[in-house]
This record gives C-alpha cells, structure tokens and sequence, in this order.
C-alpha cells in the first residue's frame, strides 16, 4: 500500500488499473479516494477473487472495490454476472478476457501425435478436476492400452495425487511433470493427442474464471475435453471447438477420452475449428486493442 501511494504521487496517473479485486482492487479504491485528483479506476477480476469466501469482512472489502471502480472488466460471462449485482450504475461492467500469444508461441506442431498420449496442465488443486482424470486413467488404458498421461504442472495436491496414480497401479502409464515454465508449455502440450481439462467446482466454491489453458492448447491446434463449468464456455462451444462433459465422473470422462482418442475426424475438425476461434478472441493483438480502448477512454 506504501509503496503505490508513493507511486501515485510521482507518477500522477490519469487511470489505476488493479489486477484481482483484493487486494489490489482495494487498494487502488483506498488511493482513488485519498490521493487528490480525478484518476480513474479500472479493477480486472480473474475469478478467484470473486470467488473468494470467508468471515467478514471479506465480501465487504470486495463490494468495496467493485463500487470504487469506474469500469471492472472481468474475463468471462460467468463472471460479469457474480460481480454485476454490486457494482452501482455508475460502475461499468465489460467483459473483456486475458490473451494467449497465438502467433509465436501457442501454435501448432508440424505434425499431428499419433500415439495416444493424454496431457493436463494447469495447477494442482480441486479445481483442476486432476483427480477425476486420474481415475478415469484406467477404464481408457482398459480400452487403449497404449495410452499414455502426462500431468503438468505444481500445487497442493501434488503427492496425494501421486499416491492415487499408485493405488490404482497406473504409474507406468503417468507421467508428473512438476512446474512447467511457460515459456516450455507449448512443447508440452505438442507432445498430446489430446488436452484434458476436467474443471469442476471445489467444495470451498472456487472454481474456473476463464479456463486460459484451454485457450493454449487450442492455439497449439489440439482437440481439448473440458469440464462444464460456467465460464468454460465463453472458451469452448461443445461439438464445434472441443468437447464439454457435463460430468467429470470417472467413467463419463474414460468414454469422452476413448471416443476422441479413436475418432481421427472428429479430433481433426475440433482442432481446426478450436484455433480459428481462439485467434478471433483471445490473440494478444484483439486483447491489447480493447485494453487500450478502455484505458484512453477512461483518461480522457
């Protein structure tokens, strides 16, 4: 807090705009209202934020934030409307979601995989549905035998899910990567046939904002699974650019993965159509665009 006050009085911006509603959205409303001067204030919220719960005064501190702001943009439909209910008239709510680097980065291999190789990166946590997967590793190595998993990516629930991969005597076919840099990221999920994103809803309420990995992989042209959360679909329409389940159950996501696994057409045609959609939303070019627009409006 300090260190931004400080900020602000030599730099002297026209707009502050916090990433995340707590803390740096509160703290860029405590120095809208301080530090004299007609700046303006631009929140992102990323999910997390908004789905943050506790004790009072949490939730008080969010509204606080949110009825500061003069715009809060937030990366998905699902979002807006969590965060729209407290947001007065005079705050405008925009949609406007993170970028992907499309064009040197996330882009397609040379070559499709041939092999069935499965690949999940993302954190760690319930959220990811990493355990689901998991647990549907061996109904596919029933049907696919040479299928193979590979996890990347860090979090709490690293050993535990090791353990389980032990328990169910599939370690042979999984492969924990630990903390991929993303610099490395492509390369990953290049080495897949298929992405695999289970996202479901942890018991604390958190769940996906956006579901930017998926994003990744679809620049990279691979087909991807994901699980139906709300804000999943602002990335994914089911059937057209990668297939939603409605259910991450074990055995519905082991029949999701088999089918694509086997269905060369169907891979082929979700991951044409995945990547055209992603480069028409989600380049950092069209996102740096609406940034920009939002910023020089509110400066002017």
């Amino acid at each position: 807090l300090t260190a931004s006050f400080r900020l602000t009085r030599v730099t002297k911006p026209a707009v502050i705009h916090a990433h995340w509603l707590v803390p740096a959205g509160l703290v860029g409303a405590v120095i809208k209202g301080v530090i004299p001067g007609q700046r303006k204030l631009l929140i992102t919220a990323h999910g997390a934020d908004v789905h943050l719960r506790g004790r009072w005064p949490i939730g008080w501190l969010k509204g606080q934030a949110v009825r500061s702001a003069d715009v809060v943009s937030v990366v998905s439909r699902a979002l807006r409307d969590q965060v729209a209910p407290a947001a007065p008239s005079a705050t405008r709510i925009e949609i406007a979601p993170m970028g992907v680097d499309l064009q040197r980065l996330f882009t397609p291999a040379t070559a499709p995989v041939q092999k069935p190789v499965l690949v999940f990166a993302g954190r760690l946590v319930e959220k990811k549905g990493v355990a689901d997967l998991i647990r549907a590793t061996p109904k596919v190595l029933e049907q696919v035998p040479e299928a193979r998993l590979l996890v990347a990516g860090h979090g709490p629930l690293a050993d535990e899910l090791q353990a389980l991969a032990e328990r169910l005597q599939i370690n042979a076919a999984v492969e924990f990567l630990g903390c991929v840099p993303n610099a490395e990221l492509p390369d990953v999920l290049r080495r897949g046939k298929l992405v695999v994103l289970p996202f479901r809803t942890a018991d604390d309420g958190d769940v996906e904002g956006l579901g930017l990995v998926a994003v990744e992989a679809m620049g990279c042209g691979l087909p991807v699974i994901v699980g139906d959360v709300p804000a999943i679909h602002d990335v994914v329409t089911h059937g057209e650019t990668g297939w939603i389940l409605p259910s991450t159950a074990p055995e519905a996501l082991a029949t999701a993965i088999v089918r694509l696994l086997e269905d060369d057409a169907l891979t082929m045609r979700l991951s044409e159509s995945g990547r055209r959609h992603v480069l028409q939303k989600f380049d950092w070019s069209i996102v740096a665009k609406r940034y920009r627009d939002t910023l020089l409006e509110l400066s002017d």
